[in-house]
């Protein structure tokens, strides 16, 4: 082929491949387009010189990041463009080390570790980072997702990159299609069998938690509305759920869960809250985990999950540890704050809290996690590790209600509940309200409704060895990424200094 037809080719593919891996995730959800984006991006780069590897990485990424986030464009199109962007960087550094890795004897196991090194490295850096779009995050019920109670988000997306690049062996020959094939059958079915809960375990001990999505006056960016309509909609649907437990429509839960932001006034330091949040309390006669935003001095505030108790008012409460950067804190504020006025809706930067978010809910102790930071592994894992029997997710998707953003969020909750072995609540303001178990069985609330689901939730005390061994298999796989990467430049640089 011409070296014009090659280059052409490569950019196909990397456009391909950027397609394919967004085709994965909500709102088309084809679990199967992922391993076929790997593939493309290897075909691409293989061969390639290193900086052309980077640029048909960069492409990849944009073509990936443009449509996946695209519900950020309710921001802003600059903030949708910009962050889509800049996240295709780390893309640009795969693309030139995927080159490297394709150059290996073994790359189709080289390959994989390179793709997990990229995805932790993006989900820490810059600014706490955004794993979001990882491989694994679209693949809660494939054939590949028991990867997942194994060694967690890491390994699974390692087997989806194994599969990748099983593809493009069987392209090669006969024989290597028939061992592709082998290995392709093998990682499905060790991906299909492996459940976190097991028939022979013992029946988990229960708790009954009801879930609350009050909803909001508008979805958008101005989502809130005036002041207290966001905690005056989950007292009412709390209050609905109280008066259907006292007819006998609904058994009496033993706590209640309410979304992020539920409170859009602090009802610890605000008497009008308080009373709203007071009287839901006594009505469904149990605690209620409230979300809210409390201030932290005159220019700092934290994102909070407290326990209401219906006689004691607030007791314990978690802080949300990963602040998003642009979101709840503005990075270079004195620099950014100058040309873009639209960061005057970010006033104050939010803390970041220092402690998982085990809290004894009722009879439940149970771990918080706040909106994004379910695709933060460590945060999650930490939190089941502490003593957590249950997760909880609290988020506020109101903004992007009408985008695939909660689908994606919800994906990521079903992901969690495989790697934890933990029945997972849901509870967002407009959707996706949701309880999750295990074994994969969850139901949902439609979006933008009021309403509650009131189940009995296991609670259960095993570690899975994804909990157990999830951030081992993670720095492990990681390190081999960045020997990959030391061994392919050490091959390149002898090939070249042969060539003089």
């Amino acid at each position: 082929m011409a070296p014009r037809g090659r280059r052409v080719r490569r950019l196909i593919l990397a456009l391909a491949s950027g397609i394919l891996q967004f085709l994965a995730f909500p709102p088309v959800g084809w679990w199967w387009t992922a391993p076929l984006g790997v593939a493309a991006l290897l075909l691409a780069v293989r061969g390639a010189p290193g900086g052309r590897a980077a640029g048909l990485g960069l492409i990849a990424g944009w073509a990936f990041f443009l449509p996946l986030l695209h519900w950020l464009t309710v921001l802003g199109w600059d903030a949708w463009l910009a962050l889509a962007l800049v996240i295709a960087g780390w893309y640009a550094g795969m693309g030139w080390a995927l080159s490297l890795a394709a150059d290996l004897r073994w790359w189709p196991l080289a390959v994989p570790v390179v793709w997990v090194l990229q995805e932790w490295l993006r989900s820490r850096f810059p600014w706490g980072g955004l794993g979001w779009g990882r491989l694994a995050f679209g693949q809660p019920d494939s054939p590949f997702t028991g990867w997942v109670t194994v060694g967690g988000a890491p390994l699974l997306t390692a087997a989806v990159a194994l599969a990748g690049c099983l593809v493009v062996l069987a392209m090669a020959s006969w024989r290597s299609a028939a061992s592709a094939v082998v290995g392709l059958l093998g990682i499905g079915l060790v991906g299909s069998l492996v459940w976190p809960v097991t028939s022979s375990e013992a029946p988990p001990a229960t708790s009954r938690l009801a879930v609350v999505q009050g909803n909001v006056p508008q979805p958008g960016i101005d989502f809130l509305g005036r002041p207290l309509a966001v905690l005056s909609n989950h007292q009412r649907t709390t209050i609905e759920l109280a008066a259907a437990v006292r007819l006998g429509d609904e058994p009496q839960p033993d706590a209640v869960i309410w979304p992020e932001n539920s409170a859009d006034i602090d009802p610890v330091e605000r008497p009008e809250a308080r009373e709203l949040v007071d009287s839901a309390a006594v009505a469904i006669d149990a605690p209620i985990l409230v979300g809210t935003v409390r201030s932290v001095g005159p220019d700092r505030a934290a994102n909070v999950g407290v326990v209401w108790d219906p006689v004691a008012g607030p007791t314990d409460a978690y802080v949300k540890q990963h602040p998003v950067p642009f979101g709840e804190f503005l990075p270079m504020r004195p620099l950014l704050s100058r040309f873009i006025t639209r960061f005057d809706r970010v006033p104050r930067d939010f803390i970041a809290g220092e402690e998982p978010g085990v809290l004894t809910l009722g009879p439940a102790v149970i771990s918080d996690v706040i909106c994004f930071e379910i695709s933060n592994d460590e945060i999650v894992r930490t939190g089941v590790r502490e003593g957590g029997r249950a997760v909880v997710v609290q988020t506020n998707n109101a903004t992007y209600a009408t985008t695939a953003q909660p689908e994606q969020q919800f994906d990521i909750s079903r992901l969690r509940a495989r790697e934890t072995g933990r029945d997972v609540l849901v509870a967002a303001t407009t959707g996706v309200t949701a309880v999750i178990t295990p074994t994969g069985e969850w139901i949902a609330l439609p979006q933008l409704e009021s309403g509650w689901i009131n189940r009995e939730v296991g609670l259960r005390d095993t570690w899975t060895p994804a909990v157990r061994f999830g951030g081992p298999v993670d720095g492990i796989l990681s390190a081999l990424g960045a020997v990959v990467i030391g061994l392919g430049l050490w091959g390149r640089r002898r090939r070249h200094a042969a060539e003089r």
